[in-house]
């Protein structure tokens, strides 16, 4: 390894790549790619956070649709990799696909208790903290859009517009500057206080992480994630 490093090539450098797993490998894939997703659903709430600062507020409203995309996204992706591990563990597919539908999933996590009781519980802890964000996610589809808008009460306005409306006029666009930049930060808390205290000021990552330290046996911080949990893993 020291000499590819030391002596690198035309095609060496760091790249994405596809890898396929072999089938002993498969449960202890789906834990990585857990972990990976806790990962990059704090790089997102870490992104959110950073907008607190942003004095930009076009750029800062820009940034935020950006992100709040990138959540659904990793909201999605952290529900499959979980079904995904459960199955894995379980060997029972069909019962974890019932889990998708929150009419079927009690009666699905008591099928899947009688295998992996802990696991089926937290993965039936993290399910009931995503749905409505699942939920929100399938309907940004081809159909329908999310867009960021400011409401009046009466209207909906498109606040770059709005913003652009006021060029002429600099004491009226600071003003909505001033209510543009207290809508984002009430967004951003609502996003990280919503489902009451079980998802405080950490947001949803400490609650997941929560959920799972039956399973893992150790607190992760969503600030500092600690890998040393896969030590104490019984995967085959």
């Amino acid at each position: 390894m020291s000499n590819d490093v030391d002596s690198p090539t035309a095609e060496s450098g760091l790249l994405f790549y596809w890898y396929e797993i072999r089938p002993d490998e498969e449960a202890s894939t789906w834990w990585g790619q857990l972990a990976g997703g806790m990962h990059r659903l704090i790089t997102v709430r870490e992104e959110l956070e950073a907008l607190r600062t942003q004095r930009n507020v076009e750029k800062a409203m820009r940034r935020l649709e950006s992100h709040v995309e990138s959540y659904l996204v990793r909201a999605y992706e952290l529900r499959e990799r979980a079904l995904g591990l459960l199955a894995s563990q379980t060997q029972q597919a069909k019962a974890v696909e019932r889990l998708r539908h929150p009419k079927q999933r009690n009666d699905a996590l008591s099928s899947l208790k009688l295998t992996a009781p802990e696991l089926t519980t937290a993965v039936g802890h993290l399910l009931s903290l995503l749905d409505d964000d699942i939920g929100l996610r399938n309907l940004h589809t081809h159909q329908f859009y999310l867009n960021l808008g400011l409401f009046t009460g009466s209207d909906i306005f498109d606040p770059y517009d709005a913003l652009l409306d006021l060029s002429d006029h600099p004491a009226s666009r600071r003003q909505l500057e001033v209510r543009l930049r207290r809508g984002g930060r009430g967004l951003l808390v609502l996003g990280v206080q919503t489902k009451g205290a079980e998802s405080d000021q950490e947001g949803r990552g400490q609650a997941f992480h929560d959920s799972f330290n039956v399973t893992l046996r150790r607190h992760i911080s969503p600030r500092s994630p600690n890998l040393a949990f896969f030590a104490e893993l019984n995967v085959a």
